[in-house]
């Protein structure tokens, strides 16, 4: 590994501790519903898979600059994020479209087949996966971003920065004006807000921008802010209604995340080894968790040993997640990088892995 790649092994490394956040979250409710009550002060003080989830839209916005190359950018970069995303995503899709069934909730083949794109959102059609609708906010984000090194702003501090402005007002948008359309999550707005602020972090960070970081004292404040806003803390929003989304679970988890990913860039703490790998594995451990998630309740009942399934779901989760990178991930991350005739890079300077809680 290079010396510079060992300046962002702290970022690599939070994105397992962001899945697993996401693991947890989601383990600790399924206890909840099993029936045992243990878990249900932390459910009640923080979600902490909106945490995760957040972690890793400020993570992708840090480094998918890396991603643009310096010969034929755009279409390299399109070919890497294909074979970085979409192998394992459609690996675990017929496996989740399993577990649906296993629920009671199976899907007709027209979702299915049109989860294969992973655009489905897009056209209002259900995602099977309950995490997926994030992959479609990547997407987004990925067409934003070569939009703007197309036009070669991607590293302009004024313009990430007001974009940063622009989905923050955006995100309060739907406390004044009411939509009733089921396809647009009304935080939307914040989560490309989180994206665009780890780009602007990313300057100031990494390239040293003396506006960015200017832009980033700003705006952090106020993206804070924002979270408690669109959380419900002083207001109750619609969110609000779901179980896990408690106006104080949810206000901490929209405005904690920057919070700690500024304080993650400051200290640089060094990640051990099961750290870096955690990060390698991380966007598995979110495609793959709910068939630890569903499965292990017939073995293992949550609601009676609810301090023996969650870490189950874990090990579990993890050890799909390790055969699915070994199987799945490396080897189609290789092809990607042939076609793209790059050379070997560290896994510090891939985009993000997406997931949800």
């Amino acid at each position: 590994m290079t010396p510079g790649s060992k300046r962002l092994d702290h970022i690599h490394a939070a994105r397992g501790f962001a899945a697993l956040a996401v693991v947890v979250q989601h383990a600790c409710q399924v206890a909840q519903e099993g029936g045992t009550p243990l878990f249900r002060p932390m459910l009640d003080s923080v979600n902490l898979g909106r945490f995760g989830v957040l972690i890793f839209f400020m993570i992708s916005g840090f480094v998918v600059p890396f991603s643009f190359g310096k010969q034929r950018p755009l279409r390299n970069f399109m070919i890497s994020r294909l074979f970085r995303l979409y192998p394992a995503y459609w690996v675990s899709l017929p496996l989740l479209t399993l577990v649906a069934v296993h629920i009671g909730l199976p899907h007709d083949p027209l979702t299915v087949l049109a989860n294969v794109t992973m655009l489905q959102w897009f056209a209002g059609i259900a995602n099977i996966g309950p995490g997926y609708w994030t992959l479609a906010c990547e997407l987004m984000f990925y067409a934003m971003c070569a939009g703007l090194f197309a036009l070669r702003l991607l590293s302009c501090p004024a313009l990430i920065g007001s974009a940063v402005l622009c989905a923050l007002a955006g995100a309060v948008a739907p406390m004044i004006i009411d939509t009733d359309d089921p396809r647009v999550p009304l935080d939307l707005s914040f989560y490309f807000a989180m994206f665009f602020i780890g780009l602007l972090l990313r300057l100031a960070f990494v390239d040293r921008s003396r506006a960015a970081l200017w832009w980033t004292a700003a705006l952090v404040p106020l993206i804070m802010a924002t979270g408690v806003v669109v959380g419900g803390a002083i207001v109750p929003v619609a969110s609000n209604e779901g179980a896990y989304f408690s106006p104080l679970a949810l206000s901490v988890s929209m405005a904690l995340p920057v919070l700690v990913f500024v304080v993650l860039l400051w200290r640089k703490p060094a990640p051990g080894p099961i750290s870096m790998y955690l990060g390698t594995i991380s966007y598995s451990v979110y495609l793959f968790q709910d068939l630890a998630l569903r499965f292990l309740p017939d073995v293992i009942a949550p609601g009676r040993y609810p301090l023996a399934y969650v870490p189950a779901v874990i090990a579990l989760t993890v050890a799909i997640a390790a055969a699915v990178y070994r199987w799945v991930e490396a080897p189609t991350i290789a092809l990607g990088r042939r076609l793209t005739h790059a050379p070997a890079a560290t896994a510090t300077a891939e985009p993000g892995q997406p997931p949800h809680g």
